[in-house]
C-alpha cells in the first residue's frame, strides 16, 4: 500500500510516513538547492538525498517477541549523521516498546534507531 501511494504522490507518502513515524522528519526523495555555501564552495546545484531506512514488522494479534524484535533491531544500518533507522511494530493495538521492549529500545537506541508502534487504522489515516 505505502509503495503504490509513493508511486502515485511522492508528497503524501512523505506525509504518511511522518505520520506514522510520530511526526519525525522524514525527508522523502531528492532534495535541490542552488547557490548553497558549503565548506569553501558554493556550488550552482546541489542534489542530496538523506539516507533513511523503515522496517516493518507485522502481527495481526499481540505476537511481537523480544528475540525478533532483538534481531530486527541488529539487523538495521547504523545511524550516522542525521541519517533516520525506524523499526515500526504495526498491529491492530498499539503497544509501548520502551515499556515492553525495554532492553531491545535501549540496545537501540544507543544506535540511533527507533523503535516505534502503530495501528493499522493510524497507517490508513496517515494515507
Amino acid at each position: 500500500m505505502l509503495k503504490l501511494l509513493y508511486e502515485e504522490d511522492a508528497i503524501a507518502f512523505r506525509k504518511a510516513v511522518n505520520i506514522l513515524l510520530n511526526d519525525s522528519w522524514v525527508e522523502v526523495g531528492p532534495v535541490f538547492r542552488q547557490q548553497t555555501h558549503i565548506a569553501s564552495s558554493v556550488p550552482d546545484l546541489t542534489i542530496e538525498q538523506k539516507r533513511f531506512t523503515v522496517r516493518f514488522e507485522i502481527k495481526l494479534s499481540d505476537w511481537f517477541t523480544r528475540p525478533q524484535i532483538s534481531a530486527h533491531v541488529n539487523g538495521m544500518p547504523d545511524v550516522v549523521e542525521d541519517d533516520i533507522s525506524v523499526l515500526v511494530l504495526l498491529s491492530p493495538e498499539e503497544i509501548k516498546p520502551e515499556e515492553r521492549f525495554t532492553e531491545e529500545a535501549e540496545q537501540a537506541a544507543k544506535r540511533g534507531i527507533q523503535v516505534v508502534s502503530t495501528t493499522f487504522q493510524k497507517l490508513l489515516e496517515s494515507i
